[in-house]
Formats: structure tokens, C-alpha cells, sequence
């Protein structure tokens, strides 16, 4: 996901986005889809890394995220 000024920051052509709705017509869903895509990364880099603070700094967020991020991850693989 790379941010370009002309909005498509998910996928570079209609055709190819995996959002079910655009991101314009339904921000909610693209939100989700936003925090479940760094909830991945976060998770990943800190299952390798081990390391709270460098899950934060791969991610350019504050380590406060990343608990939340992990919590949030936790909180879904304990209801499946």
C-alpha cells in the first residue's frame, strides 16, 4: 500500500482492488480493510523480530499501536 495523490492507495486499478465496495462509497469498509492490513504487518514483523518497539518502527506507528494492534489480533484468533 503506498500512498499517490490520486487516491488509489489500495491497488492501481479498479479492476484489481480486493475491496468488496470502493473505498469512496463505503469508508467504513476500507477502514477495516486498512487495520486488518496493518494488524498483519505488525503481527508479522513482531512474530520475527520479537520486539515491540521494532514492529513499531517497520510500521512508522507508535509502539501503542502496535499493543492495540496485537490485542486486537489476539482477540480474533481466540474467537476462532
Amino acid at each position: 500500500m503506498s500512498s499517490r495523490p490520486d487516491g488509489w492507495d489500495v491497488s492501481p486499478h479498479c479492476l484489481d482492488c480486493p475491496l468488496v465496495q470502493c473505498k469512496y462509497d463505503d469508508p467504513t469498509g476500507y477502514t477495516l480493510w486498512k487495520t486488518a492490513a496493518l494488524d498483519a504487518k505488525v503481527a508479522q514483523v513482531y512474530e520475527l523480530s520479537g520486539s515491540k518497539v521494532e514492529a513499531a518502527r517497520a510500521n512508522k506507528v507508535s509502539t501503542r499501536t502496535v499493543y492495540r494492534s496485537l490485542n486486537r489480533t489476539m482477540n480474533r484468533a481466540a474467537k476462532l
